[in-house]
């Protein structure tokens, strides 16, 4: 019926990236609604993930990365590094995962007995590489791991003490926010320095002068700025992230949007108009590059515009690039970021050499010392 097809929850899915974020997407509109930091074992991305238990947007999903980790951790994922384990699975890739639920037989003969009410075992198979075995590299599925799920425990996996002594029936809605609250707050603990170092002070300085921004910068009467229970407009958040050096670009700036929007939205809530301290903490740790932008990422976006032909582009054809392709730039904003660069009287066209190699646009335009081009 209609009514029960607008109380099933909407479908997901879960994408990983070579940032170590999980990107949630809306099924039906293909939107992407939510970025979360992976679970915080091992160094490579999540390369296979599995949800299971009762409830598959509610419960529990098995993942591995690619390489020697898997872990399990409970649904919806929000970045809480508590909400999830790993182990050590293989000494090299995971090639494989999957997982295995199956409801334990009866010692009696009662063929009547609920499925229900029996107990489930619950598997999760890794099958991965590290040598072992004949045959030469480290590549090739050569062993299969069994690795026994205690459900009841994985259910627990983040919950403080308050919370975990009360039954589901019995949680309130204040015990409910309280247990959001510590969970942003883990993921603030993320950041360098943990969530009381000095990039989160940082963020705090930042997010109490959004609030005098938004009560107006001249004013000469009283200003109430209060980290800890004031927010600040949706239409600043961006500009304080920019502030702690992550600069998204505007489809990013619309995504924030977009999962604030789609969180109230499947909560009965109206669409914020404001965040507070540690909801945008979670906001940033969550999206900003688990690292700077290196050589390497330069190296690579090169090889992307060359496409094998040759190892430098002409100055002319970057600028093309810059003005038309993906957020285009005006000449406006192109002579704002010439000046920002090279300083008063540099112009777009004196910024860059006649042929632009990515060691020289590093160098010479970036600002990277050469140790780090080498």
């Amino acid at each position: 019926s209609d009514e029960s097809d607008e109380s099933e929850p909407p479908v997901s899915l879960l994408v990983a990236d070579d940032h170590l974020k999980l990107r949630v997407v809306d099924c039906e509109t293909l939107t992407c609604v939510g970025v979360k930091c992976a679970p915080p074992y091992g160094a490579d991305p999540v390369a296979f993930l599995v949800p299971f238990g009762e409830n598959r947007t509610d419960e529990l999903f098995a993942y591995a990365c690619a390489k020697d980790v898997a872990g399990i951790g409970r649904l919806p994922i929000d970045g809480d590094p508590n909400k999830s384990m790993g182990v050590v699975a293989h000494p090299g890739p995971v090639l494989a995962l999957a997982v295995s639920e199956v409801v334990e037989t009866p010692d009696t003969d009662d063929d009547d007995a609920d499925d229900a009410s029996r107990p489930v075992t619950t598997r999760v198979f890794t099958l991965g590489g590290g040598g072992v075995g004949d045959g030469d590299g480290d590549d090739r599925g050569s062993v299969v791991s069994v690795w026994r799920v205690d459900v009841a425990a994985a259910r627990k996996l983040g919950d403080e003490d308050v919370f975990l002594s009360a039954t589901a029936t019995k949680r309130t809605d204040a015990m409910t926010k309280a247990q959001s609250k510590i969970s942003a707050r883990r993921v603030a603990g993320l950041l360098e320095g943990g969530a009381f170092g000095a990039l989160a002070e940082e963020a705090k300085d930042a997010f109490a002068f959004a609030q005098l921004r938004a009560q107006g910068e001249d004013a000469t009467r009283d200003r109430l700025v209060d980290v800890r229970r004031g927010t600040v407009p949706l239409a600043d958040v961006a500009d304080v992230m920019r502030f702690l050096g992550f600069y998204l670009t505007e489809r990013e700036v619309n995504d924030l949007a977009v999962e604030l929007t789609y969180e109230a939205e499947l909560a009965g809530n109206p669409k914020p108009q404001s965040v507070d301290f540690d909801r945008f903490l979670a906001l940033y740790v969550n999206r900003r590059p688990p690292r700077d932008v290196g050589m390497e990422d330069v190296r690579r976006a090169f090889e992307t515009i060359l496409d094998g032909e040759g190892d430098a582009v002409s100055r002319t054809s970057l600028l093309e690039m810059l003005k038309t392709s993906g957020e285009a730039m005006s000449d406006e904003e192109l002579s704002v970021i010439a000046k920002a660069l090279g300083g008063e009287g540099t112009s777009v066209e004196n910024l860059f050499p006649e042929e632009v190699t990515a060691e020289t646009f590093a160098e010479d335009v970036l600002g990277f010392v050469p140790a780090e081009v080498r």
